[in-house]
Parts: C-alpha cells; sequence; structure tokens
C-alpha cells in the first residue's frame, strides 16, 4: 500500500502541469467526496444505518471521516473564490453537507480534525459572516439526526478512561511506543503491528486490546513500524509540505500588489494538511490516507506558482 502511494504521489505531481490542471483535480475530489457522502447519507436515512458510510462492509468510518476533513477546505475555497451568487451557494451547500458527512460518521477523531479545520477556514476566510452562518446552518440541519447515541460517544473524549474504545487507543499507542523502543532504527517491519501488538502490549491494559487490533495514530504506527528511519522521512516529507507552501506565499508577497497571484488552492491545501494530522492523531490511514494526494497536489502546486512567480 505505502509504495501505491508513493507510486500515486510522483504521478499526480507530474501530471499537474499548471493552474487549470490544479484546479480540475481538486474539483474532482471535491465531487467525488460530495457524491460519496450524499449516497453515504441516502444509506443512512433508508436502511436505517447507525452510521453513515457508503458501505459498512468495506469503508471505515474513521478513514471515511478523515477523507471527508481532508476535501472540505477545497469546498470553500471554491465557494470563497466563485463570483457566481449561484456557484457560491452551491459550494456553500456542499461544504456544509461534508461536515454535516463528519458528524454523521460518528468519528470522534473525525469531529475534532472537523473543528480544526473550520476554526483555520474561518480565520483564512475572506467571509467570515457567511462562515459563521454555514456554521449555524450545519447545526440547525443535523442536530435532529443526532441522537442520544452520539452524544453518549463524544462525551468520552473527556472521559475516556470509561470507555472501552478509547482505552484502546491508548494501549495501541504503548504498544506502539515499545515496539519504538525496541527497535528504534527500522521498526519492526511495515504492516507488521496488528500482528505484532499483542507481544509489546503492556500487561496492566491487556483487557483493552486482542490479538490483531489496529492502532489509531498515523504517527505512532509509522514509527512502530519503520522506525526513526522511515517516520522521520514521513514527518519531514510532512514538514517540506508546510514550509512548500510558506514558501509560495513569500515570493508572492515579493511581488508588486497588482502581479500577486490567487494562492486560495496552496493554502486551502495546507489546511487540509492540518486536518489530516489532526485527525491522525486518533485515526488510521498512514499507508492509504489522502494525505498522499495533499502532498501530490502542494507538490505541483509549489512548482506551478514558483515558475509563474519567477517570470517577474
Amino acid at each position: 500500500e505505502y509504495i501505491k502511494m508513493v507510486v500515486l504521489v510522483f504521478l499526480l505531481a507530474n501530471i499537474i502541469k499548471t493552474e487549470k490542471d490544479l484546479k480540475e483535480i481538486s474539483l474532482v475530489l471535491v465531487s467525488l467526496i460530495t457524491f460519496l457522502v450524499l449516497y453515504a447519507y441516502y444509506r443512512y436515512k433508508t436502511e436505517g444505518l447507525e452510521i453513515s458510510v457508503p458501505s459498512l462492509y468495506y469503508v471505515d468510518r474513521n478513514f471515511f471521516a478523515e477523507s471527508i476533513v481532508a476535501i472540505l477546505p477545497l469546498a470553500f475555497i471554491f465557494y470563497e473564490e466563485n463570483k457566481s451568487r449561484i456557484k457560491q451557494l452551491i459550494f456553500l451547500g456542499i461544504t456544509a453537507v461534508m461536515a454535516g458527512g463528519v458528524i454523521l460518521t460518528y468519528s470522534r477523531g473525525g469531529l475534532l480534525a472537523l473543528l480544526i479545520v473550520l476554526f483555520f477556514l474561518f480565520l483564512q476566510s475572506k467571509r467570515k459572516v457567511p462562515t459563521v452562518v454555514m456554521g449555524i446552518i450545519i447545526l440547525l440541519l443535523f442536530l435532529p439526526h443526532i441522537g442520544q447515541k452520539y452524544r453518549n460517544r463524544m462525551s468520552t473524549i473527556q472521559t475516556y478512561e470509561e470507555d472501552r474504545s478509547a482505552m484502546a487507543r491508548i494501549v495501541t499507542w504503548r504498544a506502539g511506543m515499545n515496539m519504538l523502543t525496541e527497535h528504534p532504527v527500522i521498526g519492526v517491519g511495515a504492516g507488521n503491528y496488528n500482528d505484532l501488538f499483542i507481544y509489546y502490549r503492556p500487561p496492566e491494559l491487556s483487557k483493552f486490546g486482542a490479538q490483531g487490533i489496529s492502532i489509531h495514530n498515523i504517527f505512532v504506527q509509522i514509527l512502530s513500524e519503520t522506525g526513526l528511519a522511515g517516520g522521520g522521512l514521513f514527518i519531514l516529507v510532512i514538514i517540506s509540505s508546510f514550509l512548500a507552501v510558506r514558501k509560495i506565499n513569500r515570493q508572492n508577497k515579493l511581488l508588486q500588489q497588482d502581479k500577486r497571484f490567487n494562492l486560495a488552492i496552496p493554502n486551502a491545501l495546507r489546511i487540509s494538511l492540518i486536518g489530516f494530522c489532526g485527525a491522525g492523531f486518533f485515526l488510521p490511514g498512514v499507508y492509504h490516507g489522502y494525505i498522499y494526494i495533499i502532498f501530490a497536489l502542494i507538490m505541483a502546486s509549489k512548482r506551478i506558482y514558483l515558475s509563474k512567480i519567477k517570470q517577474f
């Protein structure tokens, strides 16, 4: 899976050659996630599912929430940058639908990531009042669908010691750090965490984790499975992606006001990366997440915009 994602990053980063390509790929991603969220909601309402996901068998709710959070900033940017009133309303509605989609997955990590993304979008927004209005609309639309079960699940964020699911995360993190301590350089091998978990779990927390359990933290997973070598490289790529967007912004500001480029998409991708990393502390997805698509789009953005800026 990891090799596939590396190949995907390479292909996307090289296929996207112009600003138009970047916008079109971003629009495709927004359209894809919107369709999946609406389909998931349709199944949620018509089939009486407890959570809103496209498939209970093939789609993990945490990964689905993580994916929505990663693409939501792009939908919001299309709303902000469109001058057509109709398109503004469409993309504002899409953003609200995506936020509601995260809520209805019942994913606690997804909810925390959503709040992080909405906070940074609010700070970046040119239209702060409509952003607040959107938040109110989301609450009004989705509060009737949120029952006591959802509220009870979210309340365990504060009382995690009383929740077996939350404690399972703690024991998997501890086991992951034990793996890293014993194999600091190259870890226990990519994809081996689940099979080896039982040998590294803390004895005092054994009742919270059975053999084959997955870890819900992309950073602990990559460090435990690939050691400081692989984990360090993964973290370095994340840092370099943030620095890439920062460099584009700094170079753009050096241009005269009338010659500056609109960097809405790169800045939205930065928020996507923040949201995914926030979700990554509580959710899986280190080998097959949208984070690799974000990497590729940021790499393409850097090449495209720095080339344009150098022309001046």
